[in-house]
């Protein structure tokens, strides 16, 4: 028997059309600088599934 890895998941990129805006510079930079105010879901990725369990094993859980 043989482990087959599945390799990482498709990279989803949001894409946005700043064509028509007055100022597509200007509200691309905005756009830029607001993402990593974003909240982003870390749950489900691997590195931190790890990081959990480290955690859970440090605090006894």
């Amino acid at each position: 028997m043989h482990q087959i890895p599945a390799g990482p998941p498709p990279l989803r990129m949001e894409t946005v059309d700043v064509g028509d805006h007055p100022d597509p510079d200007a509200e691309s930079e905005r756009l830029m600088r607001a993402e990593p105010a974003r909240p982003t879901a870390a749950s489900g990725s691997a590195g931190c599934a790890a990081i959990d369990s480290w955690v859970a094993r440090w605090w006894g859980s």
